[in-house]
């Protein structure tokens, strides 16, 4: 049985906002390089401060920045 996959939305919420990786990193102290790979579904883990920060910025729950996904076989 394939395992569920969690996916981040915070590429959609940027472009809904008009926020650039610079913006982003620059408000909340995150790598661009980290917000990147979060933005393209490259990351294997997050660590909690990384998602408390982008909570608190863009005013969001855990539950809008990430989803679970059913994966395919």
């Amino acid at each position: 049985m394939p395992r569920p996959k969690v996916v981040c939305k915070l590429d959609v919420i940027m472009s809904e906002r008009g926020l650039t990786n610079r913006k982003l990193s620059d408000a909340t102290g995150i790598t661009e390089s980290a917000i990147s790979n979060m933005r393209n579904n490259k990351n294997k883990q997050v660590q909690f401060s990384t998602v408390e920060a982008l909570c608190d910025f863009l005013e969001v729950d855990f539950g809008d920045l990430f989803t679970v996904r059913k994966r395919e076989e």
